[in-house]
């Protein structure tokens, strides 16, 4: 009950927070995502600790290649992949950056959840119109891929302290979500 209590007053706070701040071209806030409901939550070692303290913190190392450690998860079916990138300077089990794919990995552990999805309602499988109805007007397009970017200024940002918030949605040619991701950039 507690986690979701803690929930429940920080979106209050974000609520709060954007009241009266718009993105660029667009004349509804933003609010940006920041888990995957019931698997992750950005910056908060809850509930993850509980999925993955069995595994013994599972991080691929690849510190030498020039990324953040990370480790992937699966839903149930194995269709979609959740990849959690951990960021140097992070408590152990918070996460800064969360990608959502059905390219599957090499190595992979079970969230035991049907799918990913976030708190807005973003899945694999919408359309484009869908995600931008639940986020509001992309702060640019490239290609087929919705781009939206929230700097060191925005209260969201500051919220959570960090330098820079970005979240990013690719179509195939069908505009269905293929994949997504979410997240702090590393300062």
């Amino acid at each position: 009950m507690k986690p979701l209590l803690t929930s429940a007053i920080l979106i209050a706070l974000l609520l709060l927070n954007y009241q009266g701040s718009k993105p660029v071209n667009s004349n509804t806030v933003i609010l940006p995502d920041t888990a995957l409901v019931g698997v992750v939550s950005l910056e908060n070692p809850n509930p993850i600790e509980k999925i993955i303290a069995k595994y013994n913190w599972p991080l691929i190392d690849v510190v030498n290649s020039g990324w953040h450690p990370y480790m992937w998860l699966c839903n149930s079916d194995t269709t979609e992949f959740a990849r959690l990138v951990f960021h140097e300077g992070n408590s152990k089990y918070q996460f800064s950056e969360i990608q959502v794919t059905s390219v599957k990995p090499k190595k992979y552990y079970p969230a035991h959840v049907a799918h990913f999805v976030t708190e807005s309602g973003i899945q694999l499988g919408k359309q484009s119109a869908q995600v931008i109805t639940a986020k509001g007007k992309a702060h640019y397009k490239n290609g087929t891929t919705l781009h939206y970017n929230f700097g060191m200024d925005a209260p969201f940002v500051k919220l959570y302290n960090q330098a820079a918030y970005h979240a990013h949605y690719q179509f195939d040619d069908n505009d269905r979500l293929v994949k997504f991701y979410f997240g702090f950039e590393y300062p």
